[in-house]
């Protein structure tokens, strides 16, 4: 090791000790504690999971540190679902003893024909920039979610009990919080994962809800910005002036503003410059206006979502697409650089086995095969954009006059990944149950002009770069390949909810929504990098038109950008007063809120293990109703109506639930209140403020004469009554 590089070293790891340092200045000690637990716990995944990046990443001038993490969390997390759905019991064991037999895997594969030797590379100086980057986003977001950390309105209700439910469950999938008897059907993965790393870390829901909300956030910055460093740092290789130097960087700085900070064109038109344009509803606009803009303003009942990751980031729903955006950046990662190596000029022949089932592609199958259980609109985006990458790959060997052997391996290849990618989601697609639902052609178009401030200035500016390779000749063209495939794919993602969308519940007035919202998340995605790689590139090269059209697209995406501090300063308000901070805790917002309950829900808590069922009242979807089963991951009979009826498709079984609820409450038959507690296993039943206010006639003398009263609140307004001897006696 070189004294300069030496040198770089240390003041690198005095950086990362000042982090810490100021990590436990500013925290609270249990905010602080948790913080270390999870950077610990990350950093373990990705340096037992480096040795085989290696082989994903050749040309990764860091060996794909970054990238290694979010592949360690991927392997160890996927390992140990598979073993609980096998039949083994999820706790801290099984996930502690999956993780570092899927360590041993990956020294074994890494070892293979390397005489037990495991070799890695990357510049240890990069690496700790990379950690110092992201611990750097982990703290910022620690620090922003504590000024707003209540699991509390949206549908954090939903996200934060999947969690605790999953944390109580020992087999997968867990119960399902709203609809006692049955599991959870939808896809759960992104808070199983969040689980696997609560029980690595110790963590419990109320503080891994809001350390995921951070980490994912980390994530979405860290990643882009090493990928399209990564592309840039071997794309502009062979250029030694001063600026071409600096230009990686500067396009990692790029990308990852615009992933993880922009926001649209519809918050410059009608935010930032609201009052020069004078726009219709300028001057009500609020940050969440910019993903609800077609059908909302002008309102039609075409009613239309369209959100992006600064978003999400804010709001702090931990949904699937949101949380399986770091296995997303992982998947495109892997994918670029394999793309880069299958088209390279310099490329060695191998043979077809090696060809069809390569580290790189076996990876990406198992990881786009897994998105059907974090995010499965992803499972059919990623599945896509894979086929698209083979297709891309293939054209060198037809070109050099290889038709029959690139058929053969292209063929090969699509064959391999399905099988993959469907074996992978097996142990989840074979108890999942999909709502019957059919594509059908659009009845509604989004009028031009919404269209082009939501998708103008991406389309525009993708389009240019585009034009420019395919002018450029055919070695710009292999140069740029991945990016171009991604602004193809987001082209078409932005274009699908124009033409078709998936049929569901919200026909009437939101036929669209699911469809374009999920669609257009990953195009967001895919834009965000493309501007990462081309504004550098365009300003590399010769040709003013290009480097103003660079500047120009640098301008107008900073301008996005400024939707981050408006929408912080919208929900979490003054965040440079740490008195205003509450911490990390999500359930703190129970005791200010609902103060009778919150005793009523740490009892359960302290006292109840497993799942039985627990007994509130139902609700509507989106409202305060069912914060007993969310806050405690106990299932009830009957939860947030809308949403059982999108995942099981059939409201009657919903509207039974909710008569037989009714039932219980209020019937003075007590032998037909008996008889309901052992048809739905009812072990508690839950009296309190929204019982009372939803059934006008309760019965709850003869509620309580069912069993005994082990929790109540200090006026009597609320009490837990303990029903499971009825359970016993049957």
């Amino acid at each position: 090791m070189k004294k300069s590089e030496g040198a770089k070293n240390l003041i690198a790891v005095m950086i990362l000790i000042c982090l810490l340092a100021e990590g436990a200045i500013l925290l609270p000690e249990a905010d602080f504690v948790v913080m270390v637990k999870w950077e610990a716990a990350t950093a373990a995944l990705g340096i037992a999971a480096f040795p085989f990046a290696a082989k994903l990443f050749p040309d990764f001038s860091d060996g794909g540190w970054l990238f290694s993490k979010a592949l360690g969390f991927a392997a160890g997390g996927y390992l140990t679902w598979l073993l609980v759905c096998a039949g083994i019991p999820f706790g801290n064991g099984i996930s502690y003893l999956a993780t570092i037999a899927a360590a041993a895997l990956v020294y074994g594969v890494s070892a293979a024909g390397r005489k037990g030797r495991v070799r890695v590379h990357g510049s240890i100086t990069e690496i700790l920039t990379d950690e110092i980057l992201f611990l750097a986003l982990l703290l910022f977001w620690i620090w922003l979610i504590g000024f707003r950390p209540e699991a509390y309105g949206t549908e954090k209700y939903m996200d934060y009990g999947f969690i605790a439910s999953i944390n109580r469950s020992t087999v997968m999938p867990a119960p399902d919080i709203w609809h006692s008897r049955d599991p959870i059907n939808y896809y759960y993965g992104g808070q199983y994962f969040t689980v696997y790393l609560m029980k690595l870390t110790f963590t419990s829901p109320s503080y891994g809800y809001s350390m995921m909300r951070a980490l994912t956030a980390a994530f979405a910055g860290t990643l882009p910005f090493s990928l399209i460093f990564q592309l840039l740092r071997r794309r502009l290789r062979r250029e030694n002036s001063g600026p071409a130097k600096v230009l990686p960087a500067v396009g990692g700085a790029i990308a990852l503003a615009a992933v993880s900070f922009a926001g649209n064109l519809h918050y410059v038109l009608y935010g930032l410059f609201g009052k020069v344009f004078r726009l219709p509803g300028y001057e009500e606009y609020w940050f969440p206006d910019s993903t609800r803009y077609i059908g909302h303003n002008p309102e039609t009942n075409d009613q239309c979502i369209h959100e992006f990751p600064s978003y999400s980031s804010v709001l702090g729903d931990l949904h699937a697409h949101y949380i399986n955006l770091i296995f997303v950046l992982l998947f495109l990662g892997i994918l670029a650089s394999w793309l880069i190596r299958a088209l390279s000029e310099k490329r060695r022949d191998a043979g077809v086995l090696r060809e069809v089932l390569s580290p790189p592609l076996l990876v990406l199958s198992v990881l786009y095969g897994m998105f059907q259980f974090t995010n499965y609109w992803d499972y059919v985006i990623y599945l896509t954009v894979l086929l698209f990458a083979f297709a891309a790959a293939a054209i060198p060997d037809f070109r050099r006059r290889e038709p029959k052997r690139a058929a053969g391996v292209l063929i090969l290849r699509i064959a391999a990944a399905v099988l993959i990618g469907r074996l992978a989601a097996l142990p989840f697609t074979a108890d999942f149950s999909a709502p019957v639902s059919s594509v059908a052609a659009v009845a509604n178009h989004t009028p031009f002009y919404q269209f082009a401030v939501l998708w103008g200035f991406p389309l525009a500016a993708s389009f240019f770069f585009f034009v420019t390779r395919v002018t450029g000749g055919r070695e710009k063209m292999r140069e740029d390949a991945f990016v171009l495939l991604l602004t193809v794919c987001a082209a078409g993602l932005v274009l699908i909810p124009e033409l078709v969308y998936v049929r569901d519940i919200y026909e009437k007035t939101s036929a669209r929504a699911n469809t374009m919202f999920k669609l257009t998340y990953q195009a967001f995605v895919m834009f965000g990098l493309t501007f990462g790689y081309s504004v550098p590139v365009l300003f590399s090269e010769k040709g003013k038109i290009r480097k103003i059209a660079g500047a120009a697209v640098a301008v107008i995406l900073g301008m996005t950008v400024c939707y981050f501090p408006y929408a912080v300063s919208c929900w979490f308000g003054n965040v440079t007063n740490p008195e205003r901070r509450f911490g990390l805790d999500a359930s703190v917002f129970i005791s200010s809120l609902y103060p009778d309950d919150a005793g009523l829900i740490e009892w359960l808590n302290q006292n109840v293990s497993g799942s039985p069922v627990v007994l509130e009242s139902f609700g509507d979807s989106y409202s305060d109703s069912c914060r007993v089963s969310a806050m405690t991951g106990l299932p009830t009979v009957e939860g947030w109506y809308v949403h059982e009826w999108l995942w099981r498709g059939d409201p009657a079984e919903q509207n039974q639930r909710i008569a037989d609820v009714t039932e219980l409450y209020t019937t003075e038959d007590r032998e037909r209140a008996e008889e309901l507690v052992r048809n739905y296993h009812i072990s508690y039943i839950v009296v309190g403020s929204c019982e009372r206010t939803r059934f006008q006639e309760l019965n709850e003398d003869g509620l309580r004469s069912l069993g005994t009263v082990v929790w109540k609140s200090g006026d009597g307004q609320s009490c837990l009554i303990d029903v499971s001897e009825l359970l016993e006696k049957n």
